[in-house]
């Protein structure tokens, strides 16, 4: 072969296949996946443990708009322990761990609190004694009937009874309830069982005239209850029931395994209901307020600590019942603006408001 015939060669055949060889590494070599939702990061393991979600859920505090003395308490320990239930998604970003809290959620466990939302009965206090006894005594005048029933046939279910009997009475006290447990006395049939203690305890409410009642009961399930399957295993149930007076119905029920634990089921479905209830008592306030009036707003002096702006929003807030919701829109140095959404007029609210200090009215 000629001179002239091995350039030829050289430079129409063995460079195409030797230029990406050498600028472009192994042909054969596998490339690197694209970029896809598929092989993105795995988002972290949820657990007890978690202490970068815990922190999530306690700085979401910030979002939450002013909580006044009684929701921070309930915030700080309740929310934050049980930090799993508020948290939608969580997942392992570039800039560290992106969490999704439920802010709704939270709202409404924090929103009920009985001596602002239900009515006391008439001729006790005036709307400002019942706003001072509100932060001394919150639990004047709203009881609230609890009655625990465990299987007494199961060891288990004995053992869990203390716990579960301070998780009722912290949870009710903190929203205002004054707690009286039921005896087996009281409910008259102690084989009653399932559906047929809710209405013990449901007649209990109405005849004692109670605020609020709260029956819970745990136990083995029968075996005639279990599949075949997985006949030779232990389980149990656990069902609640709650009872507010002008308010819907709440009840949830959990199954178990024999690894789990009847004193935190009990919190999962009373943190279910609680936030519940605070979604109810938005609905029974929106349906006595006529959403198109204008807002009247109420600005008041000497407001120098959280426990200043409780005690006003208590004080403007048993003034006028349920027709009106007090919501805070702006806090200055010893000030504090609050919106009165209500059907009544300005006129109106004046005359209802007349006698609180410091106050201007618009």
């Amino acid at each position: 072969m000629g001179h002239k015939a091995w350039l030829s060669f050289f430079f129409l055949v063995l460079v195409p296949v030797l230029v990406p060889v050498l600028f472009q590494g192994n042909p054969y070599a596998q490339a690197a996946p694209p970029a896809t939702p598929a092989n993105a990061p795995a988002p972290v393991k949820l657990n007890t443990d978690n202490e970068e979600l815990k922190a999530a859920v306690a700085n979401s505090v910030s979002r939450l708009g002013v909580l006044d003395v009684n929701k921070r308490k309930i915030f700080d320990a309740e929310v934050v322990p049980n930090y799993q239930r508020f948290i939608r998604n969580y997942q392992q970003g570039a800039q560290g761990l992106n969490v999704d809290i439920d802010l709704d959620t939270i709202r409404n466990y924090l929103r009920f609190y009985a001596p602002l939302v239900m009515k006391r009965p008439k001729g006790k206090d005036s709307a400002k004694e019942a706003a001072k006894e509100a932060l001394k005594d919150p639990a004047k005048e709203f009881k609230a009937l609890v009655y625990l029933k465990p299987d007494l046939s199961c060891e288990k279910c004995i053992s869990s009874m203390q716990e579960i009997k301070r998780l009722a009475k912290e949870r009710l006290e903190a929203r205002g309830f004054s707690v009286v447990f039921l005896t087996a006395e009281d409910i008259k049939d102690p084989r009653a069982v399932e559906q047929a203690l809710d209405e013990k305890v449901q007649e209990q409410f109405a005849r004692q005239q109670a605020s609020a009642a709260l029956c819970i009961q745990w136990r083995l399930t029968p075996e005639e209850e279990i599949d075949s399957v997985h006949a030779d295993e232990k389980h149990y149930h656990i069902h609640s029931l709650l009872l507010v007076r002008d308010f819907p119905r709440m009840e949830g029920k959990l199954d178990l395994l024999d690894t789990d634990r009847f004193d935190v089921s009990a919190q999962r479905l009373l943190t279910d209901q609680l936030a519940e209830l605070g979604a109810q008592t938005v609905l029974a306030q929106a349906e006595q307020i006529d959403s198109g009036k204008e807002e009247i707003t109420v600005t008041l002096s000497g407001v120098k600590d959280y426990s200043g702006l409780a005690e006003a929003k208590i004080l403007l807030q048993s003034k006028m019942g349920t027709s009106g919701l007090i919501e805070e829109r702006k806090i200055s140095a010893e000030r504090v603006v609050f919106a009165i959404k209500t059907p009544r007029t300005l006129p109106e609210v004046k005359k209802i408001l007349a006698g609180v200090p410091n106050m201007e009215i618009q």
